[in-house]
């Protein structure tokens, strides 16, 4: 992996990681200071908050950074227009939010709490148009530059206000308040270091970009829509306090997804400029690419299903009911592979080009969902919610990306790819199940884990130097 692949890679962890690990922090000290139903309410915000900044967002992201990866002369007309585009779409986005939280019927004060967070996704979109010209032009050090100290600031705020017995009110208004830190800090990178040509807004550009974006807009929007279908569904027929159960178990998956996304994200740009340029090398990546990601999920997948009770009972110790519901975050750690193959695969499609094939996956994913959710969730309430995901993921995600790229990629070999991290996986879910397990030592027991795992690793790969994984990290200078 070239030096500067490696720096943008870690550049977009250390950000993501805070942003998620700060918000992921918020829903832990809200499990351990709020009642049931008020974390069934954060839930159910920042879920809505999601889907809509989806949705306001336009789909300009990822056409962003692949019209800036292939010019970078294009970095000022796309951050002025695109940002015109999203304060105008993010304003349709909250009075569409209000009509829907209408049409459900829920109670006034959960209301109140999601349209409060949900005034964010303006400052959000204008981040998000900066963000995609720092992904094109490759520069990821400066998305952490603006999100890394805010995430930080909203850690500690949330403990303090927690901890002082403030109500969601309040907390949400300090959410609020970083997203809009975030926004200010992202256009004074752009004004200070970027400096990029600016240009005025023009509506025929404006009117472009949302032709040009609307097969990504509905690809987001499928998929934000997807992932709030259980929230959603579990908050209108059991109450929010289920919705809240469900959401903060399924956030032990966090971190897993993280890093495989930004694996993903940071090797995009270069993706979308081989694909054009050097079509004849393009599948070389796919094996290396592959087993760097399984390197990743394989262990996490394992892990997750044979530490889940001591990792909650570790995480939330003032909520047991969280812990009675262990089993949702290990049939959840099971679609953790298959989303590997998933998310490769679909970064193809899209440096290809061929995003409406990603469309019509997207459809029939939500599709899917929302008829097996709504049958699975009304008759098993949570334990459907958790099976709804594993079932689309497994049958419906892969076998589509698998379909629609039979003839874009070479045969992978695929005992090749996964059999050293299954070894590896194996020795340490070995090793976990040996030592008896208790949430007193839970970080100990995933230390051990985590070494086991490493040091057979590397065995297998100084014994096979000729590795997919080794390609992968192995300087260009040494290939």
């Amino acid at each position: 992996m070239p030096l500067r692949l490696a720096t943008n890679v870690a550049s977009l962890l250390a950000s993501d990681f805070l942003n998620r690990a700060s918000i992921f922090a918020v829903g832990i000290f809200a499990a351990n200071y709020l009642e049931l139903r008020a974390l069934g309410q954060l839930a159910l915000a920042f879920v809505l908050f999601h889907v809509f900044h989806s949705i306001s967002v336009f789909g300009l992201r990822s056409l962003i950074v692949r019209s800036v990866a292939k010019n970078h002369k294009l970095d000022g007309a796309y951050l002025v227009n695109g940002s015109a585009v999203v304060v105008a779409t993010s304003t349709i986005s909250l009075g569409i939010l209000l009509l829907f939280l209408l049409a459900m019927g829920y109670p006034r004060d959960t209301m109140g709490y999601v349209m409060l967070l949900a005034v964010g996704i303006i400052p959000a979109g204008i981040s998000m148009t900066c963000e995609a010209v720092f992904l094109g032009r490759e520069q990821m050090r400066l998305v952490a530059a603006a999100n890394a100290p805010v995430s930080i600031f909203r850690m500690g705020a949330a403990f303090w206000i927690l901890s002082q017995g403030y109500d969601l009110t309040t907390l949400i208004a300090m959410l609020l308040g970083c997203r809009v830190a975030i926004c200010v800090l992202e256009l004074l990178i752009v004004a200070v270091i970027v400096r990029p040509q600016l240009t005025p807004v023009r509506t025929h550009v404006c009117a472009d970009l949302l032709c040009s974006s609307s097969t990504f807009f509905l690809i987001d929007s499928c998929l934000a829509a997807s992932a709030a279908v259980s929230v959603v569904l579990l908050s209108k027929i059991y109450g929010e306090e289920s919705a809240g159960i469900f959401h903060n178990v399924a956030q032990m998956m966090v971190p897993l997804i993280l890093i495989n996304e930004n694996i993903l994200i940071a090797v995009f740009p270069r993706l979308c400029r081989q694909f054009d340029v050097q079509n004849k090398t393009f599948p070389r990546i796919a094996e290396p690419l592959l087993m760097v990601l399984f390197t990743v999920s394989i262990p996490g997948a394992v892990g997750l299903v044979i530490l889940a009770e001591p990792i909650l009972s570790f995480v939330y110790p003032n909520k047991p009911i969280l812990v009675e519901h262990a089993y949702v975050l290990q049939l959840m750690a099971l679609t953790a592979v298959p989303l590997t193959i998933t998310g490769m695969l679909g970064q193809f499609l899209w440096a290809g080009n061929l995003e409406r094939k990603t469309l019509v996956i997207a459809i029939i994913h939500l599709s899917v969902y929302v008829a097996a959710g709504a049958v699975l969730i009304t008759l098993f309430g949570i334990w459907g919610a958790a099976v709804v995901p594993l079932i689309i993921v497994m049958f419906v995600d892969c076998g589509l990306h698998l379909y629609f790229t039979r003839n874009l990629l070479p045969k992978i070999h695929w005992i090749k790819v996964v059999w050293q991290p299954l070894i590896a996986s194996v020795l340490m879910a070995l090793c976990l199940i040996l030592i008896p397990v208790t949430h007193t030592h839970v970080m100990f027991l995933i230390l051990i884990g985590m070494a086991t795992y490493g040091i057979t690793l590397l065995s297998l790969q100084l014994l096979w130097l000729d590795s997919p994984l080794l390609m992968a990290i192995r300087p260009k200078s040494m290939s």
